[in-house]
């Protein structure tokens, strides 16, 4: 869920330290700004959604209910192939 983003206000953003970046692209200064402005709105806003989404839920909550159904209860099990696997000698004695 995404929040009111006034609430945070973005760092300051000081294009002279990224102009030497586009020196290449050779751009016109106000070409320069527009691509500096469009970039660091996008960093920031996958900053913001790194801090406010659930990254880890959205991966592995299908997996967590799936292998507590398989499990018959609400708790986490490995199988004995997992746990074999996870042996340095690959499970045999």
């Amino acid at each position: 869920m995404m929040t009111d983003q006034t609430s945070r206000p973005a760092p300051p953003l000081d294009m002279s330290e990224y102009r030497a970046e586009l020196a290449d692209l050779q751009l016109t200064e106000e070409q320069e700004t527009e691509i500096l402005e469009i970039l660091w709105n996008m960093m920031g806003f996958f900053a913001c959604t790194g801090f406010e989404v659930d990254v880890c839920g959205l991966i592995f909550d299908e997996f967590n209910e799936a292998s507590a159904s398989a499990a018959g209860n609400d708790k986490l099990t490995s199988s004995p192939d997992m746990e074999s696997a996870s042996k340095p000698d690959g499970g045999r004695a």
